[in-house]
């Protein structure tokens, strides 16, 4: 499945431009750029949660509300990497 869109409904349009476009220039991340990635949220004035425990080979993700309260995830592997970890440990 391909997702073609998604539709988010926010109070400042501007202000949320300004998030998606310094956050969302790359389709992947790397787990070297983590950091990098932190630091831009923090710098948005957002405030990076707490993530769940991972099993091993999962990598990593950010975890952080929006200026609307929606919640993004920022994940370093792909989605089969994810699948193949969990599975394996079940």
């Amino acid at each position: 499945m391909e997702i073609s869109h998604i539709t988010l409904i926010v109070k400042d349009l501007n202000k949320t431009s300004v998030l998606l476009n310094t956050l969302f220039d790359a389709k992947e991340i790397d787990e070297q750029d983590i950091d990098s990635f932190v630091s831009k949220i923090q710098m948005l004035g957002l405030t990076v949660e707490p993530g769940r425990s991972r099993v091993k080979g999962e990598a990593s993700s950010i975890y952080f509300y929006d200026y609307d309260n929606h919640l993004f995830e920022l994940h370093t592997g792909t989605l089969q990497e994810r699948l193949k970890s969990n599975n394996s440990t079940t």
